[in-house]
């Protein structure tokens, strides 16, 4: 399952921690939504994620180390599994 929200009208929310409720995620885009702040830890629980895409976002901050759980992570321009820890 995936969700695709890019180029929405949210600009100056935060990246939302309720996704981590829909643990059949597998691919999330959130490009370009005007996102700030960092990104929820709670995301750690989305085990069938294998790609994140948020750029073109005001985002701060690195990967949050919780996100280690997410071995299927991978994919493009997105965040990568390997990235986990080395922008944290």
């Amino acid at each position: 399952m995936g969700l695709h929200l890019s180029s929405q009208a949210f600009s100056g929310a935060s990246a939302p921690a309720s996704l981590a409720y829909v643990p059949s995620l597998v691919s999330v885009n959130l490009t370009s939504l005007g996102l700030t702040g960092t990104l929820p830890a709670a995301w750690s629980l989305l085990g069938a994620l294998t790609e994140l895409q948020v750029q073109s976002n005001s985002l701060t901050g690195g990967l949050p180390t919780a996100w280690s759980a997410l071995t299927s992570l991978d994919g493009g321009p997105a965040y990568t599994r390997e990235q986990i820890g080395k922008i944290a």
